[in-house]
């Protein structure tokens, strides 16, 4: 009989609690931004985190959403791959809207990512513009339907830090773009940012 193969160690993974002691005096931890949007006949809880990793802090993320109960996640800094399945980063009752890191676009992370309950209607809007080149803002747009007669545009955006002023321009200048295709696709619907 042959023994087991062995396994190599799993790196240890901090929780958010864990996170924020060991930032300790150096920054404050993330903390969600949260937004409620009130229409004539409904309110919707809208929370913001740059999650800076999604994957190794979902144990949290499910455990503080019993607490919160949100109807709209937004995470910036995703660090999702194109190959991670939809399945690994489920939370339940809620439907997911991903948009990764373009590979070789610059280091590996970035990324955003929608959770959205399911109770609301909702469709994914693309700009009618291509991906810029030059600029390497990560963006998402997408359409929640409250009722029959109400909805909202929410765009989910992610800048990378940039180290020249010409790349901040670029990736502002496409960012602005974007908003203008939608505010032109969209005329008469209220149009929501959220990002970092």
């Amino acid at each position: 009989i042959r023994p087991a193969p062995r396994c190599l160690a799993v790196p240890p993974r901090l929780t958010l609690q864990q996170t924020r002691r060991a930032v300790g005096s150096r920054a404050a931890a993330p903390q969600p931004t949260n937004v409620t949007i009130t229409t004539a006949s409904a309110s919707i809880t809208l929370e913001l985190l740059n999650v800076q990793s999604l994957l190794p802090k979902l144990p949290d993320v499910r455990s503080e959403l019993s607490q919160r109960n949100a109807d709209i996640l937004c995470f910036t800094e995703t660090n999702l791959r194109t190959s991670t399945p939809n399945r690994f980063v489920d939370l339940p009752g809620y439907t997911i809207f991903r948009r990764d890191r373009v590979v070789g676009r610059k280091k590996s992370g970035g990324g955003v990512a929608v959770f959205v309950k399911n109770t609301l209607q909702v469709t994914r809007v693309d700009s009618s513009l291509p991906v810029c080149a030059r600029s390497h803002a990560e963006t998402m747009w997408l359409n929640i339907k409250f009722n029959k007669q109400r909805s909202t545009v929410i765009g989910v955006i992610y800048r990378p830090p940039s180290a020249t002023a010409s790349q901040t321009n670029s990736d502002f200048d496409h960012i602005e773009d974007q908003l203008q295709s939608i505010r032109a696709a969209h005329p008469s619907k209220k149009i929501m940012l959220a990002g970092d």
